[in-house]
């Protein structure tokens, strides 16, 4: 991938340059990490049962489905804010800009 064009490529691009640097790992840590404090995984995970058990026959990747935009919304601001800002300076650092 030597010159990413699209958007995708892009991101696929700066994912691969985090988890070299073990940026991606910190920033799982960091989020877990935050997220503790709050009811974020409790609210998270009754959900999980309420849509499971709806379903008629287990379906893990319908699950997953639903539930990945809820928990992305569900993340607390604060905690979006303090990874963004990891990530702002990793893009900082790391990026190289034509001027």
């Amino acid at each position: 991938m030597s010159d990413p064009t699209t958007e995708e490529e892009l991101l696929e691009a700066l994912h691969q340059r985090m988890v070299i640097t073990g940026t991606w790992d910190r920033l799982l840590h960091r989020m877990r990490s935050l997220l503790k404090g709050t009811t974020y995984e409790e609210e998270l995970s009754a959900y999980a049962l309420e849509r499971a058990k709806c379903q008629e026959q287990p379906d893990v990747t319908a699950l997953i489905q639903v539930l990945t935009p809820r928990a992305r919304k569900a993340i607390p601001p604060a905690v979006k804010e303090a990874i963004m800002a990891q990530i702002m300076t990793f893009l900082h650092e790391n990026l190289e800009v034509d001027a």
